[in-house]
């Protein structure tokens, strides 16, 4: 059985699908231009700083 989660509407910026591969990503990231922007969440590690961070993703079908 083929199951398609996403929709047949979802299309590149220039209006072409995407095809039988189509999918969908989640990526987790830091602040955006958080180097560029004064008093951001801090973006930038120096040697022997520690990074640590928790992602839920939760989905409702």
């Amino acid at each position: 059985m083929h199951r398609k989660y996403t929709s047949d509407a979802l299309k590149r910026e220039n209006g072409l699908q995407y095809g039988k591969y189509r999918g969908f990503c989640c990526e987790t990231h830091r602040y955006p231009n958080g180097p560029n922007i004064p008093n951001s969440p801090k973006s930038i590690l120096k040697k022997g700083e520690n990074y640590e961070s928790t992602t839920i993703f939760k989905f409702n079908w």
